[in-house]
């Protein structure tokens, strides 16, 4: 009682969606040409690898989509790099929890569940909250590798239609489905997607 406390904070905003085949930066199409660099923390090393990424023609960067409660995992910067990229006007694919031990145990076994999905929920909400107000980040990226196939790489196989498990079939695509839900509740502002995940998501991708 009788504390009044302020303090500033600067902020941005910036708009991203995706109409089809096409991503829209503030109302322009835009061609994402991303990399994956190491993440430094040290704001002089930040600012280095943009500034090196950008001279090479680079105009966005992956935070790689690991498990951020994983031990030894030095993943509690992120938030640095998300405040420098939007000073330097950088555009940043960011990351958030991965569902991928939530999903299934070290034998590979399904064990998503209404308490599984309750923890993963309420670890990824605070870890969001750490950097989801820069205006840097476009994109969410989550669970890495857990949802391709083998098939993916086969470019036979790009493009068919009925081909890939479906959620009736493959529990582990329903739980991802539900898990994407879930992000999108939390934040309605950007799109999301599974790294490698193939359709698992707003963008469909894959490892070459």
């Amino acid at each position: 009682a009788g504390l009044d406390d302020e303090y500033p904070q600067r902020f941005g905003f910036r708009e991203f969606w995706i109409e089809g085949r096409n991503f829209i930066l503030n109302g322009i199409p835009i061609r994402l040409r991303p990399m994956l660099p190491e993440e430094p923390f040290a704001i002089a090393e930040i600012d280095g690898v943009i500034d090196g990424m950008r001279s090479r023609g680079f105009n966005a960067s992956q935070m790689w989509p690991t498990d951020h409660d994983k031990r030894g995992n030095a993943f509690q910067h992120r938030e640095v790099f998300a405040e420098r990229a939007s000073e330097k006007g950088w555009l940043v694919i960011g990351s958030l929890l991965s569902m991928s031990p939530y999903l299934v145990d070290t034998k590979y076994q399904f064990i998503w569940n209404a308490a599984k999905r309750d923890a993963w929920r309420k670890r990824m909400e605070t870890d969001m909250r750490r950097y989801r107000n820069y205006p840097s980040i476009i994109i969410w990226g989550t669970t890495a590798n857990f949802f391709n196939l083998a098939s993916d790489q086969d470019p036979r196989h790009i493009g068919r239609k009925n081909f890939l498990p479906s959620d009736s079939t493959d529990p582990k695509v329903a739980a991802g489905r539900e898990g994407l839900a879930i992000i999108r509740e939390a934040d309605p502002t950007r799109p999301v997607f599974t790294h490698a995940g193939n359709r698992m998501g707003d963008i469909y991708t894959l490892n070459h």
